[in-house]
This record gives structure tokens, C-alpha cells and sequence, in this order.
């Protein structure tokens, strides 16, 4: 459901291990492009080779090496994403709908706290009795933020900016 989502379409696939990987790979079927941000230097240490060199020669994959997100942004839903190189200070603001976190099995979600309800190992709590669906930032026009548990599908920037 994801993938159609994103036909024709620029997304952002945060994370650098085999499971974001995958979800670059499969998106980039379906998606005009994939930028795959991650956090570290390279894939070497966190993703298998096979997927490294996939990723590579695909012409519908862009790297984002050092990268981590500043913003997100977006009226009813997400529109735009900005991300800044470490290395540089350069910041890059694109027009991305969607963004898939590929944060595995120790999540990066602090900067989720307050945001969004979390469990003590930092998962993001989805369902119908906790979290998301309940949260104060929910608006009426919020679709599934997360799926599962360790891949979240960002469709409402309120939600992620607060507003």
C-alpha cells in the first residue's frame, strides 16, 4: 500500500541497516526517486554487501551519507523535508510526501519524546488503545503514522512538528 503511495514520487528512507535497504531497493521500483539518509559514514559497517552494491547501481538511489533530518514540513500532510550533512553544514529542503524510518531493533527516537507516546525501549506505541491514535497532535485527517514496529510511514508533518 506503501509503494503506491509514493508512485512517481520523491521519498526519504532513513536508516542505514538491511531492513532500510530493502525499503530503498522496493521503493525505488515504484518511486521517481529514493534518498536513503543515514546518520553514519557509510554502509559498510551496518549493511550486507549484497544490498550495498544493489543500491549502488541503482540510478533511482541517492546516499545521504553524515545526514540526519531538521525538519519536517507539510499543511495537511507532509510536503517538505529538510536534511543537513554533518560534514558541511549543508542543509537540502525537497519536496518528499513521505518518508519511511527504518530504525531497527535500538531506535533513534528521542526526538520523538513529548511528540508521540514511546515505550520504555524507545518504540513508537501504535494501536488502538495507546499512543499514536490517541495523542493530543492527532488531527482528523492523520492516516497510519506507524505500521508495525519498526517502520513508520510519516504522513502528517503536524504531528511531527508539533503544530
Amino acid at each position: 500500500m506503501e509503494a503506491a503511495l509514493c508512485r512517481d514520487q520523491e521519498v526519504a528512507v532513513g536508516g542505514g541497516g538491511n531492513f532500510a535497504g530493502q525499503a530503498a531497493i522496493f521503493l525505488s521500483g515504484v518511486a521517481k526517486h529514493v534518498h536513503l539518509l543515514i546518520r553514519g559514514a557509510s554502509l559498510v559497517d551496518t549493511m550486507s554487501s549484497y544490498l550495498i552494491t544493489r543500491i549502488e547501481h541503482s540510478t533511482r538511489i541517492t546516499v545521504h551519507c553524515c545526514t540526519e533530518v531538521e525538519r519536517v514540513e507539510g499543511d495537511v500532510s507532509l510536503e517538505c523535508v529538510t536534511w543537513i550533512d554533518r560534514r558541511n553544514g549543508v542543509r537540502e529542503t525537497r519536496r518528499i510526501p513521505n518518508i519511511f524510518v527504518m530504525i531497527g531493533a535500538e531506535p533513534n527516537s528521542g526526538w520523538l519524546y513529548g511528540t508521540l507516546a514511546l515505550d520504555k525501549k524507545g518504540f513508537v506505541i501504535t494501536g488502538t488503545s495507546s499512543g499514536v491514535r490517541e495523542h493530543p497532535l492527532r488531527n482528523q485527517r492523520h492516516r497510519d503514522l506507524c505500521r508495525g514496529r519498526r517502520a513508520f510511514r510519516f504522513r502528517e508533518a503536524r504531528c511531527l512538528c508539533g503544530r
